[in-house]
């Protein structure tokens, strides 16, 4: 009787806490953790403190790991000297006879715990900001394919995919996971939502391989970016499309680098050059404006980088033989294509084929004379419409790569800045300082390397592109598009982090506004030859229909015949190939008391 009355069981509570001492085993129930699981993991509760044991794959102690539920600091590690090898292990080693396929990194021995209880094959971390080292990840087994990563901060969470996919190799599928609340896996045992917990798990994002798919890449920009600077000058002056003036900054860069910067590629070297085609319609689009704005600002800086742009071959290469590098500028490709097919214009594609590449030496022999350019570093900026870039090139320029050291940059009207109806004035001190900006950029010299980091994101979209070159129709001739566009990450990336950062070390957000562009003109690329671009007369009547279908969404037959300017058996053949291919699908309009025949694109 009296040692159950209340002052006896108050003096009790007020020894205990005197002590220290609480339920500690009670305090692991509350989280899920019956005796059986406290058993299985080595758990020991104390009166101040619960004992986590860190077990090797064989189940011998390596050490212990101390808890302590409300005191500071919360948990204590043995020092280093006292670890097993001098350094921390990952928690339930123990366990790693039963992972197959799949593993799940969290943050803290107790959310490991319960992941295992919620029916996922787990191991722990002491703490999210614990660098994942070759000692930390050599035991995870050959079998596992693919790693999950969940801590409560995110940016940790990819610090860490980046560490676990340079150790493996870049061989793993490393995903990140991400708590929607504040609760972590622990919380979500104890209160029943492992179903909840499951659906974390599944709708993780692959690192890297995810987010280097976009063209909408989220990356933070240098706060004194040439290339934003320039689109700022530009878009007070014109309502031309940014995606236009983004790449003339580039060529301002390049240009006035010509061959100072480069990257090691085996036994030749990556420069900063570009071939670069602006396609859009006439006058509206300011295809022209964005070119001469460019020619005008590197004019500033030097005007002897602006080479010729009507030209045979003979003075062409008498004129590289003197100034091998710059800038030429033709106002209309379309026309220079055509102008290539001219007896007297004869080898000049064939000449930029191999000039983009910027040999030391270039070797060309006409009737009369042999030429041997050295140190050549051309780039091209130019523009066209769709419909003379379409109607003038042929299957060997696709083919035979003239056409692939381009790149094709197209806009449509939702892409112009706005709408100004007459040019605005210069604004002079933006130009002053964007000549003066230049200059410094021009000053850099010497082999530009990559960072670890930028390094690791590059390998990641390389893979990605090479296997999608591998599944690739090249019917068309796309491959000879998206091969160079390797070289273009790379030729990006060092352009972005020169204008950004000027220096000469490539970093990780260079690498994603690098990639962040080519998978942009991927899809323009894409886009370009699938829908346009046809060689035969019967795949260009075909591609013709096609595009009026897709414009209008629902067509008449009798409003195609009017528009297509075709007679109605050519018509019909065409729609029925359309049809059976499974592009378009025929259906009946009712229209008052008349029955249309129409069509839609599937």
């Amino acid at each position: 009787m009296y040692q159950n009355s209340p002052i006896c069981i108050k003096d009790t509570l007020i020894k205990l806490k005197l002590q220290g001492g609480r339920d500690l085993r009670q305090h692991l129930k509350n989280r899920g953790f019956d005796d059986e699981i406290i058993k299985e993991w080595n758990l020991e509760p104390g009166s101040d403190e619960i004992k986590i044991s860190y077990l090797d794959p064989e189940g011998n102690l390596l050490y212990s790991r101390r808890n302590r539920p409300g005191k500071e600091p919360k948990y204590i590690s043995p020092s280093s000297d006292r670890m097993p090898g001098g350094h921390s292990y990952l928690y339930g080693l123990h366990m790693l006879k039963h992972i197959t396929d799949k593993l799940l990194i969290v943050e803290g021995e107790y959310n490991c715990i319960a992941s295992w209880i919620m029916g996922h094959y787990a191991l722990g971390v002491a703490g999210q900001t614990m660098s994942l080292k070759d000692y930390h990840l050599k035991d995870i087994p050959d079998t596992v394919k693919k790693i999950i990563i969940l801590y409560d901060d995110p940016k940790h969470a990819i610090e860490r995919a980046r560490e676990i996919l340079k150790y493996f190799d870049y061989d793993k599928e490393v995903y990140v996971a991400k708590y929607p609340d504040n609760k972590d896996a622990n919380d979500y045992l104890k209160e029943g939502l492992t179903i909840d917990f499951k659906a974390i798990i599944n709708t993780a994002d692959r690192y890297l391989e995810d987010q280097l798919k976009s063209p909408d890449i989220k990356i933070k920009i240098p706060s004194n970016d040439f290339i934003e600077s320039y689109k700022e000058y530009t878009m007070q002056i014109s309502d031309a499309p940014a995606k236009y003036q983004e790449l003339m900054a580039l060529s301002i860069i390049a240009t006035a680098l010509g061959r100072q910067v480069y990257l090691k590629w085996g036994d030749t070297y990556i420069y900063t050059n570009l071939f670069i085609v602006l396609i859009g319609k006439s006058t509206v689009m300011r295809k022209t404006f964005c070119l001469n704005m460019a020619k005008r600002l590197l004019k500033k800086f030097n005007s002897e980088l602006i080479l010729p742009s009507d030209f045979s071959p003979e003075a062409l290469f008498n004129f590289l033989s003197e100034k091998p590098q710059g800038l030429i500028s033709w106002s209309e490709f379309g026309a220079f294509l055509i102008n290539t097919t001219k007896n007297y214009q004869a080898g000049i594609k064939e000449f930029l084929t191999d000039a983009f590449d910027c040999p030391d030496a270039l070797n060309k022999k006409l009737v009369a004379k042999s030429y041997e350019i050295e140190n050549i570093c051309l780039n091209i900026i130019t523009a066209t419409t769709l419909h003379w870039f379409t109607d003038r090139i042929n299957e060997s320029d696709t083919m035979g790569g003239f056409l692939g050291r381009f790149v094709f940059m197209p806009c449509k009207q939702e892409d112009k800045n706005g709408w100004l109806y007459m040019p605005q004035p210069e604004p002079m001190t933006l130009s002053n300082k964007l000549v003066k900006d230049i200059k410094e950029i021009s000053n850099l010299k010497g082999e530009i390397k990559i960072s670890d980091e930028a390094k690791l994101v590059m390998i990641k979209w390389l893979r990605r592109h090479e296997d999608e070159l591998e599944s690739l129709d090249d019917s068309k001739g796309i491959m000879g598009f998206y091969a160079r566009l390797a070289d273009y990450v790379f030729k990006f990336s060092m352009l972005y982090e020169i204008s950004g950062n000027q220096t000469l070390v490539i970093s990780e957000g260079s690498v994603l506004r690098a990639i962040k562009l080519v998978n942009l003109l991927k899809k323009s690329i894409n886009e370009l030859i699938s829908e346009h671009i046809a060689f035969t007369k019967e795949a260009k009547d075909k591609q013709k229909i096609f595009n009026l279908i897709k414009t209008n969404g629902t067509i008449r037959r009798d409003r195609l015949l009017q528009n297509s300017n075709m007679i109605a058996k050519q018509l019909d053949d065409v729609l029925s190939t359309l049809i059976q291919s499974n592009m378009i699908l025929a259906f009946n309009i009712e229209e008052g008391k008349r029955t249309a025949r129409a069509y839609k694109v599937i």
